[in-house]
C-alpha cells in the first residue's frame, strides 16, 4: 500500500496514457507528450501531476517508461487484472469493499486508512473511481448506444 495515497489522475489523461503506452511502449511518457496528445487542452503542470501519479501507481518507472504492469494496464484485454494489482498495491487494504460506501463516507474511510487529509483523500477517491471506470472494456453495444445518443438533437426526457 502506498502510505500517502496521494493521487491525482484525470480520465482523459489516463486514456491518453493508455494510447501512448500501447502505441510506443519503448518511449518515456513525458508531460510534453501528454500535452500534445490532448492537443494543448491540458497544462504542463496538470500533465506532470498525472505522470507523477502514474509513477506512484507503478504504471511508469522513474524515467517515465511503462513498467510491465503499466503495459498490462494500457492493454484493454489485461487492464482489469492490472487495475486490481494497482489498487491492491497502491490503496489501503479493503478499498474495493469500502468503495460501495456513500461518497462522503468513502472519502472519510480513505483519509483514515491512508492516514491523510480529506482533500488528498478526495483526489485519491477520484483516481480510484477513474481506474475502476476505465478498466471495464467497452462493448460494441455500449459504443452503438453512445453513437445514437450523440446523434439525437433533443435532450433526453427526464
Amino acid at each position: 500500500m502506498n502510505s500517502s495515497c496521494n493521487f491525482f489522475l484525470s480520465e482523459k489523461i489516463a486514456l491518453a496514457a493508455c494510447r501512448a503506452i500501447n502505441k510506443n511502449p519503448e518511449v518515456p511518457l513525458e508531460k510534453e507528450n501528454l500535452v500534445k496528445l490532448q492537443h494543448g487542452n491540458i497544462s504542463k503542470e496538470n500533465a506532470q501531476k498525472n505522470i507523477n501519479t502514474l509513477k506512484k501507481l507503478g504504471i511508469l518507472n522513474e524515467t517515465g517508461l511503462p513498467t510491465d504492469l503499466g503495459r498490462n494496464w494500457a492493454n484493454e484485454i489485461t487492464r482489469k487484472d492490472a487495475t486490481a494489482i494497482i489498487v491492491q498495491t497502491s490503496f489501503p487494504s479493503g478499498t474495493i469493499q469500502a468503495s460501495s460506501l456513500p461518497s462522503n463516507a468513502f472519502v472519510a474511510w480513505i483519509a483514515k486508512n491512508a492516514n491523510t487529509t480529506k482533500s488528498v483523500a478526495e483526489k485519491s477517491v477520484t483516481t480510484f473511481r477513474i481506474l475502476m471506470r476505465i478498466c471495464e472494456p467497452e462493448t460494441p453495444k455500449k459504443r452503438a448506444a453512445d453513437t445514437v445518443r450523440h446523434k439525437r438533437k433533443a435532450p433526453f426526457p427526464k
